[in-house]
């Protein structure tokens, strides 16, 4: 998937013009939300609805998006927060038995390949935070953090 081509914004002038688009908005907020981009099942159907009657495909709003309509370090911030997350998740359910990948919801196993390419690497990190916490350096360090 192109992410910044420029043609594609040439084409749809009132977004080059800067005239922004509240549903490439709500795209943009479905993105960062996830800290990847979204697969069309996972944006909600008013904002596929409303990108469709403005003629705006997905690959535009992401266009339109990185064309500075917001900090990059934003959804790199995002992405990082929701990799976290994924890794703390990922060990907790450690503790009855790691389930299949096939097992997974849809989503995580969308975030699992996007944050850590497989399964496998992202269990094997997930168990290397695990213990970790039995690390008394790490605890003391978790427990005076503001």
């Amino acid at each position: 998937m192109l992410l910044f081509d420029r043609r594609v914004t040439r084409r749809w002038s009132p977004l080059r013009r800067g005239n922004g688009s509240n549903s490439a908005r709500s795209y943009l907020a479905r993105r960062v939300g996830l800290g990847r981009l979204p697969e069309p099942s996972e944006i909600p159907p008013e904002v596929t609805e409303a990108l469709h009657s403005e003629r705006i495909s997905a690959e535009r709003a992401v266009a339109f998006c990185a064309n500075g309509e917001f900090d990059r370090g934003q959804l790199e911030e995002a992405a990082k927060a929701r990799r976290a997350d994924l890794l703390v998740h990922l060990a907790l359910t450690m503790f009855p038995g790691a389930p299949s990948y096939a097992h997974l919801p849809r989503s995580i196993q969308r975030d699992v390949r996007t944050f850590f390419g497989s399964h496998s690497v992202a269990l094997e990190k997930a168990r290397g935070l695990l213990f970790s916490v039995g690390r008394p350096e790490n605890v003391l360090t978790a427990w005076t953090m503001p």
